[in-house]
């Protein structure tokens, strides 16, 4: 009995191709394929014309996205592309690394917090334009086929975000678990490279700082400090700038001066609308450790 080896249909009356594909499921990989085409031959394009290291790697992930997708139809016996997806993917991954070489490209030369930021602000910037933006969206609800794709763009800079992200999280979680083991020595090593990229949140900078107080180490804890007040104050004068761009003119003033003077703020039904990280505590602890290494000599 005829069975369809991706919808799993079975009938007597069912036809199905040399591929073991009835018509519909055979009509579906086939406008699947003619779609990513499209993107694959652009990004081809955009790699071979580019002089930009960064735009080409860029696109080689959007390339290997796709391929990945085609990947599960070349495992089922469908021969989509010559050579196959497999073969592309690995000569993807040749390719990147020759542009990562040849350009001396050094990827984790920028730190991966402040790159997270750069990307979001550069993103942000490029879609700021709202009637643009408006309109872009309704040519692609009007016409899947519109490039560049709105929504892509957006699903690939989330990604490319999340992994960034993934990578300093991860740290974290890896360092909280090598304490509790009491495995202090490698847990240090994960923080001190999270403290390296810059990251945004206040966990690797405290305990650091609080394992450095215990070891009475204390230029390496207000060398830590000094780091984590640089960055936070940077990020609250963020917060700041964004607030002051965002609030509601009817919004009252001495809320706006106490926002001024980085302190909460809530609007009228009580929600947090401005959070800044308490910087000055973060001083007095870096005044304290300065008074400990003068009072112990180390």
């Amino acid at each position: 009995m005829p069975q369809c080896k991706m919808c799993g249909r079975k009938s007597i009356f069912l036809s199905v191709n040399e591929y073991g594909l009835c018509d519909m499921c055979y009509s579906y990989i086939c406008e699947d394929y003619r779609n990513r085409e499209r993107i694959l031959v652009e990004s081809r394009k955009i790699i071979e014309t580019s002089k930009n290291p960064e735009t080409q790697l860029r696109r080689i992930n959007v390339m290997k996205e796709h391929f990945q997708v085609l990947l599960k139809y070349e495992k089922m016996g469908i021969p989509i592309t010559d050579p196959p997806p497999s073969v592309l993917l690995k000569r993807l991954d040749i390719e990147r690394n020759k542009i990562i070489k040849s350009k001396n490209l050094e990827i984790n030369k920028e730190p991966l917090g402040r790159k997270y930021k750069r990307l979001s602000r550069e993103f942000e910037k490029q879609r700021h334009n709202t009637k643009e933006e408006i309109s872009r969206l309704k040519e692609f609800l009007e016409n899947p086929q519109y490039e560049p794709n709105p929504v892509e763009e957006i699903g690939l800079h989330n990604r490319r975000l999340a992994e960034i992200l993934d990578i300093m999280v991860d740290r974290n979680n890896k360092g909280i678990e090598l304490e509790k083991k009491g495995d202090i020595e490698d847990a240090i090593k994960l923080y001190e490279q999270n403290v390296a990229d810059e990251f945004f949140g206040t966990h690797p900078y405290d305990r650091l700082a609080i394992i450095y107080r215990k070891r009475k180490q204390f230029d390496d804890e207000i060398r830590i400090l000094k780091r984590k007040i640089s960055i936070f104050e940077k990020i609250n004068q963020e917060g700041l700038h964004y607030f002051l761009e965002h609030y509601p003119k009817d919004f009252p003033k001495e809320l706006i001066e106490k926002a001024k003077s980085f302190k909460q703020i809530r609007d009228i039904k009580g929600k947090v609308i401005f959070n800044p990280y308490p910087v000055d505590n973060y001083r007095k602890r870096l005044e304290k450790a300065k008074i400990l290494k003068r009072k112990y000599g180390r």
